[in-house]
């Protein structure tokens, strides 16, 4: 799992689009294969976009091919745990 920013400036990236609210829970259930083309290897992967905080941020669940259902609800609880805070100038 990975959890990446995001500038609001990137050209082409509509934010209020791209990164809705962040969900209530995250839910990883839909982890398919080749989600991602390029620059990923694994078998399963699910990316959410989001905003918290006043930041657009996107996170990627990645299951490898031994992972089982409750790794997947581990990786879920590690997401909704987390908090942003705004980043101040």
């Amino acid at each position: 799992m990975a959890v990446s920013e995001v500038l609001a400036e990137l050209p082409g990236d509509d934010p209020l689009t791209n990164y809705p609210p962040r969900p209530a829970h995250f839910d990883a259930s839909s982890l398919w294969s080749y989600q991602v083309s390029e620059g990923c290897d694994q078998p399963r992967a699910q990316l959410f976009r989001f905003s918290d905080a006043g930041r657009y941020l996107y996170a990627w669940v990645v299951a490898g091919a031994r992972a089982d259902e409750a790794d997947v609800r581990r990786a879920e609880d590690v997401l909704d745990g987390m908090r942003f805070s705004r980043l101040t100038p």
